[in-house]
């Protein structure tokens, strides 16, 4: 019985531990700095987001709706921006393709249109992509670059074009590509 409750309080100090490391985590300086820069770039209703609302400068960008920081270094790892109502494009030369940590991106359920950047494969940490349900157009960019991709879901847009073999050999762990309904 004595050994049940000192694993109880080990599991609880080693829990508690585990969440003060991950609370003292906090978004590094230039992390914050390019994601308002991004969101000032982004058109989108005020009414329908429930995220980029949110997002101040005066706050932990690791607290703000949709963002994901790695708790060991303040990185941003993940931006989850599905249905926020954001409409226009992107640009290529957009600070989104700065954050060289990011592994998650969504921004499916909107209304992005234009061409899909290229510049989007220089996120080469990238794992999960996912562009569906928005108004994008055009030909889909090389991912060749972007060696971690697991999921690439390019649904319900306009792309078009043919895509070539050789942009896909080095994808070896990607397990999921959606381009229905292009």
């Amino acid at each position: 019985m004595l050994q049940a409750y000192s694993f109880i309080i080990v599991a609880c100090i080693l829990s508690c531990y585990v969440s003060i490391q991950y609370v003292s985590s906090q978004c590094i300086d230039d992390q914050k700095s390019l994601l308002l820069e991004f969101r000032n770039t982004l058109e989108f209703n005020i009414s329908h987001s429930t995220k980029l609302v949110s997002w101040n400068a005066s706050t932990d960008c690791c607290l703000w709706g949709g963002v994901t920081c790695d708790p060991s270094n303040g990185q941003v790892i993940g931006l989850n921006l599905l249905f926020e109502g954001i409409t226009g494009g992107i640009g290529s030369s957009s600070s989104l393709f700065r954050m060289h940590s990011l592994q998650n991106l969504g921004l499916a359920n909107n209304y992005i249109n234009g061409v899909i950047p290229s510049s989007i494969t220089a996120l080469h940490q990238l794992e999960y992509l996912y562009l569906s349900s928005n108004n994008f157009s055009g030909p889909i960019p090389s991912f060749s670059s972007t060696k971690n991709l697991r999921e690439l879901s390019l649904s319900g847009n306009k792309v078009s074009g043919s895509i070539a073999s050789t942009n896909w050999e080095e994808l070896v762990y990607l397990k999921t590509l959606d381009l229905s309904n292009n």
